[in-house]
């Protein structure tokens, strides 16, 4: 967790041109346990570079890649697996996620470790097939105009285009039951999955309707 949120922080800094302190992170619920990530602006005001990868996963896939060729490793542009560099440090340097910032850390950071090349490699594909806001001509889509909702894009899963997914809420929803591994998958991107009835009905189902906001 230590090495993924120094990884996630340089890929950010890097690519929305921040200088070093003004991107901070830290772990929750605290630093001997490790669950979670808390990533804030530390300048007064921000830039909105965290509101703008919340809503763009393409962004969000050019700073894992960013991520992995500062860790020494080269991101093929067309499938097989990560390449390590010639000029590759052991566990980390100054040239890749070590810092003056994350100093405490850096006994614990290991730009090696298996899990976070691994979960990098997969943040830089991601299943996007048309992330516009154009509208799905289907019932569903009607009932959510009718209702005031959002309009939803299309998401790719698992090889699977779902048409009721809100790329800004991190929300999908799919009519009758979810098919098998689709709720793991949602998980594994942070994507929050709701079960709708077959039809809609006269009111908006009271999940999807928290789960935008609109409550």
């Amino acid at each position: 967790m230590a090495t993924l949120q120094h990884a996630l922080l340089r890929g950010i800094q890097i690519v929305a041109e921040l200088e070093e302190g003004e991107l901070l992170g830290e772990p929750l619920p605290k630093r001997e346990e490790r669950k979670a990530i808390l990533l804030y602006e530390a300048t007064e005001g921000g830039a909105g570079v965290l509101n703008r990868l919340v809503s763009d996963a393409n962004r969000m896939a050019e700073i894992a890649r960013q991520a992995l060729s500062l860790m020494h490793y080269d991101f093929p542009s067309t499938g097989g697996g990560i390449k390590e560099r010639e000029d590759a440090c052991v566990a980390g340097c100054y040239r890749c996620l070590l810092s003056y910032f994350n100093q405490p850390d850096h006994n614990l950071i290991d730009r090696r470790d298996p899990e976070v090349t691994a979960f990098l490699c997969k943040l830089a594909e991601p299943e996007i097939a048309d992330d516009t806001t154009g509208e799905v001509d289907s019932t569903w889509s009607r009932a959510l105009r009718q209702w005031g909702l959002p309009a939803p894009s299309t998401r790719k899963i698992g090889g699977i285009s779902y048409d009721l997914y809100w790329p800004n809420f991190q929300v999908l929803a799919v009519p009758g039951l979810a098919p098998d591994g689709l709720a793991a998958a949602c998980a594994d991107f942070g994507v929050d999955l709701v079960e709708l009835p077959d039809e809609p009905g006269e009111a908006a189902p009271a999940e999807l309707v928290e789960l935008l906001g609109a409550a």
